[in-house]
C-alpha cells in the first residue's frame, strides 16, 4: 500500500548540522541541532526537560537528556542510571522494592 508504514520500519534521519552540550542541575544535555538556522535550547528550556525527566522516571535518576531539535519541534530522549534494587534476606527469596514504588496494589 502507498503511503502505509511497515511494522518496525525505521524513520532514517539526516546527520545533525551541529550540536552542543552542557550541564543542567548535574544532568548533562547534548542539543543536536537539524537546520543551520535552528533557535537554541536556552538554559532554562534545558532546566524544564530536566525537570519533565525526573517527573516522569521518579525511580530512576536522569543520566543525561538527548534533544533533537528540527524546526519548532524537540524530540526528547532520556538516559537513565540503572536502578539498584536492594537484595533481603535468601529466606524470603525475593527482591526489595525501591522506596519510590508503592507496592500496596
Amino acid at each position: 500500500m502507498e503511503g502505509s508504514k511497515k511494522y518496525g520500519e525505521s524513520r532514517v534521519r539526516a546527520a545533525p548540522v551541529w550540536y552542543e552540550e552542557s550541564a543542567v542541575d548535574g544532568v548533562k544535555v547534548r542539543a543536536s541541532y537539524m537546520n543551520a538556522d535552528d533557535a537554541e535550547v536556552a538554559e532554562e528550556e534545558a532546566a524544564a526537560y530536566v525537570r519533565r525527566g525526573r517527573m516522569k522516571y521518579p525511580c530512576g535518576r536522569v543520566d543525561r537528556i538527548y534533544l533533537i531539535v528540527d524546526g519548532d519541534e524537540v524530540e526528547i530522549s532520556y538516559r537513565l542510571e540503572p536502578l539498584g534494587l536492594d537484595r533481603i534476606p535468601r529466606e524470603a527469596s525475593g527482591l526489595a522494592l525501591p522506596e519510590c514504588i508503592d507496592d500496596d496494589g
